[in-house]
Formats: C-alpha cells, structure tokens, sequence
C-alpha cells in the first residue's frame, strides 16, 4: 500500500564545509531539483542501481512511512565527489528509543551496497556525513549495513571511527556473502574460463534441453518489461509454490507493488531487463534484472517447475544464456545479490562478505543503547528468523503470512 505520509522535515539547504560543499536535502521535491547530476555521478563512479533517484523514490514510497530523509550531494572544488541517501528513524525496544541513520533502500528489498563517493574521497566524505548526522540530528548509531566487501567504505569507517573520540565502530562483520560475476568482453571467452566439468555440463544441458524443443532466448527491454512483468511474477510464485514456500513476492511486504513501480521508472530510461528463455513458444526461464552503465543487478530467477526440465539443467542454462546476453550488451559486471549459492560460484561467480557495518556516538548512553539494542536485534533474528521462519515454519507448513516487519526493520 502506498503511503505519502513519510516525515520530510526540511533541513538546511546547503552546508560550507571547507573545502567541501554540501547540499542536504530532505524531500523528493527537492532531490528531483539534482536529478540530473545525482543519478550521472552515480553512474560514473561505479556505484548501483539502489542508489538513482528513481530506486530511492520508489523504495520511499512503499517503504519510507515515519521515517525522515536527509540525501547529501557532496561537491569539491566544483566537481561532484559523492551522492548519499540516508533515513532517519527512531526504534522503540522496550523503555528505550535508538536513533537510527541507515541508506534508503538498505532494508526490505535485499541489496548490495557500493555506496557512490568518488575514489580518494572516503574518508572526508564520510567523516562529514557522521559529523552531521551525530551532531546536528543527534542519532545515536549510523548504520552502512548491506556494505558490499569491494567497497573501500570499510576502511574508510574504521579510520574515522580509529581517529576519531566522537565515534565508535560498534559492528564490523560479516554474516553473509554476495556474488559478482566479471565478464570478458566475448562469450567463448567466458565459457574458456569455466572449469572443465561446468562447460561440458552446460553444453550437455544445452544439447538436450535443444532436442527437446525449438530454443529462442531474448532480452527484453524498455516498454516490453513492465507489460511482461506480471508473467515473471507468476512464474517465481509458481516455481516456489511447488517447493512449499512463498518466494521473494510472498515473503516481503509489498514487494509486488514496490517492483511494479521500480519497474515501470526504470523501464523508461532502458535500465530495466527481462531475459527470457522459450522452447516451443512455452515459457521456460525469466531472468529479472538491472543494468546501470556496464554493470547489471541480477534481482531473482525463475523457472517452469517441472521435472523434467530440472534434469535438463534449466536454472544453469538460464543463467549462462542471461550472461551471454549481457556480454553482447557490453556489460562487464554482475551483482548477482547476496547469499553463498554453489551454482554460482561454479559458473564464474566470485564471492565477498557483505559487511555489517555501525558506528555509534561514543557517549556512554548512546554506545550502550547501541550495544543492547543489537543484542536485541540478534535475540529476534535467532528466535523469529533462523528458528522458527527457516526451521519450524517449514516443516510444519506454516507460510502463510510476510517477513515480520519488526524483524526487518531491526536488522542493521
């Protein structure tokens, strides 16, 4: 359900800070005044999707209710040096309150954080940002929670907070891995640097899956994405139903209605893909994804749940003909989301740690509320999460309701 009664108390415009110049901004209104440069810069330093204005309007949407925006475009000496999304909410756990600054998008919606900060420019970028946010908006922690481990944003945090009194890294693990896929610049390059086994796997899969039926595979793009988006939908729901679980649209609150709107911005400025995969005009395999410059975001799969073409090796065909695609295209990335996956790593992946990352204000209130609200935290992931939703749900048949929004809400 949308919601348009998000906080957007407005902050002061600009801020000097020698020799930075700072434009804060709390309102959509406003940020649509640097679309242009903000999504440019976003693009040029090699940051994500999750970061264009049209992803982050989206999210806020849906997903923005009692909670305020403060963005910070960050200019030095005319050029612009970084692009940064914050909210600010406030968690009530029992007779405490916790001040919370986190990236819009940074939960509901499963992403991988490369933050956009020029290169070089970490550290007083980001010593700027916890300046403001533990100062001027009093927030007891800053979370830069799912960071991917390629960003040098860790280092920089663990410098600040190091030289720092003001500030201390209270958090800094690694729970979980993410995925990247590096792509050369032609397919048979690609499947050269396979391991042998994989190769002669795929092409055995392709050899059968082709004898089977008359193969087409497809990128679709621009207007054709939003009106074949609801197909993809089906398909998930379809292929996780049969397994006994809800999949990614049943689990997260209002996920259909979020990736139907980001879908339908993003289509329009060609940054939204569908790649398809057909035998006989039936529909065997959707790859739904995001392509920024030369990188892709690889959001979900989905495929026809049918035995017999899981013996054909329709998930693997599925991912290396979307890559295919993505190579002619002339992207040379993919951010293939978070989680270890085995398939993955066998048909090119390279896996980071995603890093938990948060930094509290050092006075002796704010550190400790920050210290028991992630015991807290941890408490409702080990009961709710790993317990009851990945353990005893299943076997009891119990998937009947979304994520529990507290839990994901409380995940820093």
């Amino acid at each position: 359900m949308k919601d348009d009664s998000a906080e957007s108390s407005e902050p002061q415009a600009s801020i000097m800070a020698d020799p930075l110049s700072v434009k804060i901004m709390g309102s959509f209104d406003e940020l649509a005044t640097v679309a242009e440069e903000w999504d440019s810069f976003v693009e040029r330093s090699g940051s994500d999707i999750y970061f264009v204005t049209d992803w982050l309007e989206a999210w806020w949407t849906y997903y923005g209710k009692n909670r305020t925006l403060r963005c910070f475009l960050i200019r030095k000496n005319g050029a612009t040096v970084a692009a940064l999304p914050f909210f600010i909410q406030t968690i009530v756990f029992g007779p405490l309150r916790l001040k919370v600054a986190r990236f819009v998008g940074a939960d509901f919606t499963i992403p991988v954080f490369f933050p956009p900060i020029a290169k070089s420019h970490e550290i007083e970028v980001l010593a700027y940002v916890f300046r403001y946010l533990f100062s001027t908006e009093r927030c007891d922690c800053v979370s830069l929670t799912p960071l991917s481990g390629a960003s040098l944003l860790t280092a920089a945090a663990r410098e600040i907070s190091a030289g720092n009194r003001g500030y201390q890294l209270t958090r800094d693990d690694s729970a979980i891995s993410h995925t990247r896929f590096l792509l050369p610049d032609d397919f048979n390059d690609y499947l050269k640097n396979l391991p042998k086994q994989a190769r002669s796997n795929f092409r055995r899969d392709m050899r059968r899956l082709s004898a089977c039926c008359k193969l087409e595979n497809r990128a679709l793009r621009g207007s054709e994405v939003p009106l074949y988006f609801d197909k993809f939908i089906k398909l998930h729901q379809e292929q996780w139903t049969n397994s006994g679980k809800l999949g990614h649209f049943g689990d997260w609150p209002d996920s259909v209605a979020f990736n139907r709107d980001v879908v339908q911005r993003l289509a329009r400025k060609d940054q939204a893909r569908l790649y398809i995969l057909v035998g006989d005009g039936e529909l065997l395999s959707i790859q739904y994804s995001f392509v920024l410059g030369d990188r892709c975001y690889w959001r979900l799969p989905a495929r026809r749940p049918d035995p017999e073409y899981e013996k054909l090796g329709l998930g693997r065909i599925g991912l290396i003909k979307m890559l295919e695609s993505l190579i002619d295209e002339g992207v040379r990335l993919v951010e293939a989301g978070p989680g270890h996956y085995d398939y993955k790593m066998t048909y090119g992946g390279e896996e980071f740690a995603l890093r938990r990352l948060i930094v509290a204000r050092s006075s002796m209130f704010a550190r400790r509320k920050t210290q028991l609200f992630l015991l807290w935290s941890d408490l409702i992931n080990l009961i709710y999460y790993r317990i009851w939703f990945l353990r005893i749900a299943p076997k009891i048949g119990f998937f009947k309701f979304p994520l529990w929004r507290t839990w994901i809400r409380t995940r820093l």
